[in-house]
This record gives C-alpha cells, structure tokens and sequence, in this order.
C-alpha cells in the first residue's frame, strides 16, 4: 500500500516537506476497508496480468454483422 501511495503522491508537486507522509500512511493501514480494497486491486492486477501472459490472441477481420452475431452466440 506504501508504494500505491507513494505513486499516487509522486504525480503531486509537495514540495520538501514529505514527513507527514509516513504518518498518513500509517493511518491508511490502520483502515481495514483501505487495506482490503488495496489487497483486491493487487491480487486483481496480479491474475489479469497473469492471464494476459497466458492467453494467445488471434486477429480477425470481421464485418459488424458478424460482430454481432458473436456476441448473441457466445458461450461462458
């Protein structure tokens, strides 16, 4: 979470005076919904990035009425 900070502060001008920082993320330890949305967006990166690996893509050229029938006969 320190680093997902840290970034987010980093797109910030904050001048020279970053001490707080440490105490404000101290604080958003502390707070367990934080902590576990923080948790889910990590696991969440880590599967999509995963499967990304995982998957091989195949290009297709298609017209928009082959779009659409895909998209009402797809399977799950």
């Amino acid at each position: 979470m320190k680093v997902e900070i840290m970034r987010y502060l980093a797109t910030m001008n904050l001048g020279e005076d970053t001490g707080w920082i440490e105490s404000y993320i101290d604080r958003m330890m502390k707070d367990e919904k934080q902590v576990d949305s923080s948790y889910r967006r990590l696991i969440t990166d880590k599967l999509f990035n995963w499967i990304e690996g995982q998957a091989k893509a195949k290009e297709k050229v298609v017209t928009a009425e082959e779009l659409t029938a895909m998209q009402h006969h797809h399977e799950h």
